[in-house]
């Protein structure tokens, strides 16, 4: 069985300060509880991880609501990149501005449930 979702992302590089994260993704659960997998994509600023306040984009997955399983971007198992044209790690260009240019990213997850 195949589910998806496929949504257009307003792309921003909020202010955030030291430990603060900033976020905005789709998202594709199935289940429920600790049993519950979770794909999410979109993008973040997250200053822990990258050492800067820059926005770049994101890929999450879990197969039991993060709790024994979890991870971003290509260093998941189950996550196969099919558009090659960007790098997850670079940090992205063109953010939108406020009352000026809008920068979007149309993005598509879709699960595949092999039982």
């Amino acid at each position: 069985m195949t589910h998806g979702v496929k949504a257009r992302v307003n792309i921003w590089n909020p202010q955030t300060l030291d430990g603060d994260v900033s976020m905005a993704f789709l998202s594709l659960n199935a289940g429920t509880g600790h049993e519950a997998s979770v794909i999410a994509a979109g993008w973040m600023v997250l200053p822990p991880e990258f050492n800067d306040h820059r926005t770049r984009f994101f890929v999450y997955w879990t197969d039991d609501h993060g709790n024994r399983t979890g991870c971003f971007n290509l260093r998941c198992p189950g996550f196969v990149l099919t558009d090659h044209t960007f790098d997850f790690n670079r940090p992205i260009d063109h953010v939108s501005a406020y009352q000026g240019v809008q920068h979007y990213i149309d993005m598509e997850i879709k699960m595949v449930r092999v039982d």
